[in-house]
């Protein structure tokens, strides 16, 4: 649930359609740590379009919203430790 309070990482929109969108798949390795927070329609487009439409898209390249990953995997071992 944490991460879907957070706003898109892409539109800085808060909805309930904001997903867990995995940077690196699970059958390459990804675990939780390869987690950005994005809208269904962003996550959807990262996942079917290639970088060049993609980025023409949404004003962002793949890779820049790769790189966000460790910091929301900051914000949500952060997240966990004040619970504790």
């Amino acid at each position: 649930m944490f991460f879907k309070s957070l706003p898109c990482e892409v539109t800085k929109r808060r909805s309930a359609g904001v997903q867990n969108a995995h940077m690196k798949n699970r059958g390459a390795g990804g675990t939780y740590k390869d987690v950005v927070p994005l809208a269904w329609d962003v996550h959807h487009d990262f996942d079917v379009i290639g970088e060049a439409e993609f980025e023409q898209k949404w004003g962002r390249s793949k890779q820049s919203i790769r790189d966000c990953a460790p910091a929301y995997q900051q914000l949500w071992e952060d997240s966990n430790d004040s619970l504790a």
